[in-house]
């Protein structure tokens, strides 16, 4: 059976490091963390702070599209 669980974790100001008891059981369990920040322009970039298995992950950044009512991507 395959199970996909996503979580929203916030990170500790001093050293940017998953915080509490599930934070750091995420950080020693997943396959894969990734860090989501919002920009000053009001875009959102989500980059891999930890991979296990897929190197080749490429940053993404998007922003609500106001028109079309939905997040769309920015394209390099």
């Amino acid at each position: 059976m395959n199970i996909l669980i996503i979580t929203i974790l916030h990170l500790g100001k001093k050293d940017n490091s998953s915080i509490g008891h599930i934070g750091s059981a995420s950080d020693r369990y997943a396959q894969s963390t990734l860090l989501v920040e919002k920009t000053k322009e009001g875009t959102f970039i989500c980059a891999p702070k930890f991979l296990r298995s897929a190197k080749d992950f490429e940053i993404i950044e998007i922003k609500y599209s106001e028109e079309q009512k939905k997040f769309i991507q920015i394209k390099p």
